[in-house]
């Protein structure tokens, strides 16, 4: 069994080290210019999105983040990823009824819709393989003849 920690210190100092050297080569090669404002492109609109979906806030959304789009190409849709559901106050579980507490409004990210073309957990659905033929699970192959797996 490796040791995860020891990776990722060395991923995380090889970065830190890599930075500072960035840095260092940045500094030389912009010695003697001038510092001056970035000027923005003509065409390019700002626009407030839903911080999950990248869509128009809608109902529920509870963080948005401003992205720039080339104008025509902003999103015009409201997000639809969230979902709102009756919660029990006491309890925090979906609300039915015998519920304990009194239900209460919530809302939810929903991913289910997100990539309607990838099946949910559970459930299976063969996509074609490089000549037409349907993937299968656990088949053999590869140069040490090991099973395939898709998710």
């Amino acid at each position: 069994m490796g040791n995860s920690n020891a990776d990722e210190i060395k991923t995380i100092s090889s970065v830190a080290s890599s930075a500072g050297l960035w840095s260092n080569i940045m500094r030389d090669v912009s010695k003697g210019m001038p510092i001056t404002d970035f000027e923005r492109p003509k065409g390019l609109k700002r626009v407030e999105v839903d911080a999950y979906s990248g869509l128009l806030p809608g109902p529920g959304t509870v963080r948005t983040v401003q992205e720039w789009f080339i104008d025509g190409t902003q999103p015009t849709r409201r997000s639809d990823i969230h979902v709102e559901k009756q919660i029990d106050q006491a309890t925090g579980l979906l609300w039915e009824d015998g519920c304990v507490g009194p239900a209460v409004s919530e809302y939810f990210l929903d991913f289910s819709n997100v990539e309607p073309a990838f099946p949910a957990p559970g459930r299976s659905t063969p996509r074609a393989g490089p000549r037409g033929q349907p993937r299968v699970r656990g088949v053999q192959g590869g140069p040490k003849r090991t099973l395939t797996q898709y998710f």
